[in-house]
């Protein structure tokens, strides 16, 4: 009962104020507060990317003398240091012996992912390309060549990898009718294409001589007019 007599105590604003939120809640006027309990265990949060790749095993990176032993187990012959190539951007570097250039590739390879069979096919590759033009300069060419597929024998090589080569069919007076006039061969070697002359209909037309003096015209008009006029009188 004390609880309502509160009411009285209440101005007219704070009364409709909790009527009303009497009869939203459908409850009494000050509802007693709920407690939570808070969970025992809070659940793991999900993971952000569920497709995930896992881990790769740790690649097992040997020391670059390592690389050079197994050089020199493929190529024997490269022992004694007989061939040093220069090696870097625009062969600016001191020359080094092919098996250190050999380990420095290998090692580059593995930096980018590549697994050790793979770097050792690509650097054995490259090495037999620079064994076989004997320079950097050279093997460059080589790797550029391969790149867009032409062949050694190519020397000037477009964008899409073909040789441009040159129209050299001979045309017979017959067949030069069938022949593009762009690619047609004139006789004057100065670049003179022979004048093509149209022959067009004589469009002159005579027109009256509208100049000099008009009054001989006018008079005979008049003369014919007064013969015209005689004869009806006559």
């Amino acid at each position: 009962m004390a609880k309502y007599l509160k009411i009285y105590k209440m101005n007219w604003q704070q009364i409709l104020r909790n009527v009303g939120g009497l009869v939203k809640q459908g409850g009494p006027l000050y509802p007693e507060p709920v407690w939570y309990e808070p969970a025992l265990s809070v659940a793991p949060r999900p993971e952000q990317n569920k497709f995930k790749k896992p881990p790769r095993p740790p690649q097992i990176v040997l020391p670059e003398d390592e690389h050079v032993k197994a050089f020199y187990k493929m190529f024997p012959e490269e022992q004694n240091y007989t061939t040093h190539y220069s090696y870097g951007p625009g062969a600016t570097l001191a020359t080094i012996p092919p098996a250190r250039i050999f380990a420095h590739r290998v090692l580059d390879l593995l930096r980018n992912d590549y697994d050790l069979p793979t770097a050792y096919e690509i650097a054995v590759d490259e090495h037999e390309v620079r064994q076989e033009f004997g320079s950097d300069a050279a093997f460059r060419e080589a790797l550029e060549r391969m790149k867009y597929g032409g062949s050694e024998d190519t020397e000037e090589v477009n964008a899409s990898g073909y040789e441009d080569e040159e129209d050299e069919t001979e045309y017979t007076e017959g067949d030069e009718a069938e022949v593009l006039e762009s690619q047609r061969e004139y006789p004057n070697d100065e670049g003179d294409y022979p004048d093509e002359e149209v022959e067009y209909p004589d469009k002159e037309f005579e027109y009256p001589d509208n100049e000099g003096d008009h009054t001989e015209g006018n008079q005979v008009a008049q003369n014919g007019a007064r013969t015209l006029t005689t004869d009806s009188r006559q």
